[in-house]
């Protein structure tokens, strides 16, 4: 529906024609030149209706879903920065997986795709043990994290973005997790499976999303990137 002020727009504008064409018929005294001139505008009306609403429309369209994808970038670069990068290590750490993982997980993609670097870290058949320390560490760090993650969580553009959300509700899932189960010393055996099955799970949707956060850091802000990359070794190699 349209609003009062466009539909107000719209009526000056019609009102604005007809008044130039009614001087127009004053001033020449042509009305067949004047109905020709009519005739010919509204043939031309709908390619300029073409460019103006459909290609125009095309390239604000193109230019909208840059902004939010750079938008969305950003609050995937926070969250690794907060936490994603220290899950994904304390994860790796204790994780069982081929070595096609660790260049990943270094930031080195082997000059791969994007979709074969997660198709690899699909078919990794990724298994992480569950430690007294593990455990420890990842509740401190997501426990610690809640309201960071509560205010990524909670922009709209992450909507569009599937694999970063599912990864965000993984994170929460453990939230509820750690809360229910209290500390490693009291769990079952049971309890402990469970974890490593969530465990393992996060850490592919980490990995998928690291990628991704990779890529856009390696393109956009590659001197960021570089000292993000060094300390994320120096992490690695203090653990």
């Amino acid at each position: 529906m349209l609003g009062k002020r466009t539909r107000g727009i719209i009526v000056l504008l019609i009102l604005l024609s007809i008044c130039i064409y009614g001087v127009q018929l004053w001033v020449f005294k042509d009305p067949n030149t004047t109905a020709f001139y009519i005739l010919q505008d509204m043939a031309f009306m709908p390619f300029t209706i073409a460019i103006a609403t459909i290609v125009v429309g095309e390239v604000m369209n193109e230019r909208d879903k840059r902004e939010r994808l750079h938008k969305t970038r950003m609050l995937t670069s926070t969250f690794f920065t907060e936490l994603g990068s220290s899950l994904l290590l304390a994860f790796y750490q204790s994780s069982e997986c081929g070595k096609e993982i660790q260049p990943i997980v270094q930031g080195q993609n082997s000059g791969l795709e994007l979709k074969q670097l997660q198709n690899q870290i699909k078919n990794a058949n990724i298994q992480v043990t569950v430690t007294k320390e593990l455990y420890s560490s990842v509740k401190q760090l997501v426990l610690e994290n809640q309201t960071k993650l509560l205010v990524i969580s909670s922009n709209p553009l992450l909507l569009e973005h599937e694999d970063f959300t599912d990864m965000l509700w993984g994170v929460f899932h453990l939230v509820d997790e750690f809360r229910l189960r209290g500390d490693f010393d009291k769990l079952k055996d049971s309890d402990i499976e469970h974890f490593e099955s969530d465990f393992s799970s996060l850490f592919e949707l980490i990995l998928l999303n690291w990628v991704v956060n990779v890529q856009y850091m390696k393109e956009n802000y590659p001197h960021f990137f570089g000292r993000a990359k060094n300390k994320l070794e120096m992490m690695r190699l203090n653990k």
